[in-house]
């Protein structure tokens, strides 16, 4: 209905954000930790995170943490570059996530993976299906969080990467010690969350442009690409905050394009921030999601909050506009194979 959100939809993950987080802490960090000191004894230096949609951009997330505070190289791919760039993967760590397992160009490129040699870690919704079967560690997140699980699952896996590496220590106990935190902070905040967006929810735009850069890319890339796109059936594009002055600076106009600029606590905030103010200046439209709206995070938890903040955003103009947000004209309809076109 109309001004009610969908609270058993299949899209809506933020009532569950802490009980997902909970049990990925309970049932998998061990086996999480396992894998990241299996990764270091054998000298791996190169970590491949892959996947489609929300689940590649839960993979960025490890693609930043690893890239800022480790000497790993690291890249977060969709499994089709990976096939077309990456040529032997012998000697790599290759992080797979996708929530049915099956989704073909994945279990593709993960089978390849395998015939090279590759340490190969799954991140599936269960234990079993094709991806899982083809994996050395499988985490099955078991929660319908096909976000911020998989983006739990890779903090563990960086942080206690970081701690078998001896590199960046005190980073990796604070991520270790903040994401077991959360759980309590989301379910104390959720009620906040959901008044926010009610707020700021009105009619659709026919354009939106995420800004957004550091630890966050990840989750902007998820609103303007997938969510917006896939949700709210309007269009969505993504822009990094660095790159907004060398060209998407000149379609700002008073009364169009909106803008939805998400700020969290790293470096690339001050990016941000200038997007932010000359957006005010012209008199554009946008909207400012700022994790310092909910209190104080270390930079690469801020996804966490603005996550939980954009989907009930994204959940209250879905009502405004009557809008199933789990209604899709061509996905999970075109084949039984998740994927398939």
């Amino acid at each position: 209905m109309p001004g009610t959100i969908q609270e058993d939809s299949l899209f809506y993950t933020s009532g569950v954000v802490g009980a997902s987080m909970t049990y990925l802490f309970e049932q998998h960090e061990s086996t999480i930790k396992t894998a990241a000191r299996e990764i270091a004894r054998r000298g791996i230096s190169r970590v491949f995170g892959m996947g489609g949609g929300a689940s590649l951009s839960s993979m960025m997330a490890m693609e930043y943490a690893l890239t800022r505070y480790s000497g790993v190289g690291v890249r977060a791919l969709n499994a089709w570059e990976v096939l077309s760039q990456v040529g032997d993967l012998k000697g790599t760590a290759v992080v797979a996530t996708s929530y049915s397992g099956q989704t073909p160009e994945v279990v593709e490129a993960v089978r390849k993976a395998r015939a090279d040699g590759a340490f190969i870690m799954a991140v599936t919704e269960t234990a079993t299906n094709p991806l899982a079967d083809l994996a050395d560690v499988v985490v099955p997140i078991q929660s319908k969080a096909v976000y911020t699980s998989p983006v739990t699952v890779a903090y563990l896996l960086c942080a206690h990467l970081l701690l078998e590496r001896g590199e960046s220590v005190e980073t990796a106990r604070r991520l270790i010690a903040d994401l077991h935190a959360f759980p309590k902070t989301a379910a104390a905040l959720l009620p906040r969350f959901s008044a926010d967006a009610q707020a700021l929810a009105g009619p659709l735009a026919d354009q939106y442009y995420v800004i957004a850069g550091g630890p966050q890319y990840g989750l902007g890339y998820k609103v303007g690409l997938s969510v917006i796109i896939e949700n709210l059936w309007t269009n969505g594009a993504v822009i990094h905050a660095g790159e907004f002055y060398h060209g998407p600076i000149e379609i700002v106009q008073p009364d169009r394009p909106t803008f939805v600029c998400l700020l969290g606590e790293d470096p690339s905030r001050t990016a941000s921030e200038n997007v932010v103010r000359f957006l005010a200046r012209q008199g554009a439209p946008h909207l400012v999601f700022d994790s310092r709206t909910y209190g104080t995070f270390s930079d690469l938890m801020a996804p966490f909050p603005l996550f939980m903040a954009t989907e009930l955003w994204v959940m209250w103009m879905a009502a405004t506009a009557g809008h199933d947000v789990d209604e899709r004209r061509y996905m999970g309809k075109l084949s039984k194979v998740w994927g398939e076109f």
